[in-house]
């Protein structure tokens, strides 16, 4: 199991608006980004995406991100190969990213 504390902080979006943003908020749009051709299917994947559902709404109210290994590997692997490069330029952002991939595994 991994446990990630969930930062928030403060930008301006496009329309020149004040909006939250956190690692919950960034690894929805890793994953909504995704082609869907390359999206997993079938019962196993299936199940997986309602944990991490479920985990990240636990996240909302609790402010702690909890994964099992599979489900944690799985993001992981999502931002290794699909994050965007220019996300590094928001220091928020970057650190939200780092966090996650140096959570460490807990018993």
């Amino acid at each position: 199991m991994r446990r990630i504390k969930i930062e928030k902080w403060t930008s301006i979006n496009s329309e020149g608006n004040e909006v939250e943003e956190s690692l919950l908020a960034a690894l929805n749009i890793v994953i909504a980004g995704k082609d869907p051709r390359e999206l997993p299917k079938g019962i196993e994947k299936f199940q997986v995406f309602g944990r991490i559902a479920k985990a990240f709404q636990k996240a909302v109210d609790t402010g702690v991100l909890e994964l099992e290994e599979s489900d944690y590997d799985f993001l992981k692997n999502s931002i290794i190969k699909d994050v965007p490069s220019v996300w590094a330029l928001n220091n928020n952002l970057r650190k939200a990213i780092e966090t996650f991939l140096e959570a460490k595994e807990i018993e």
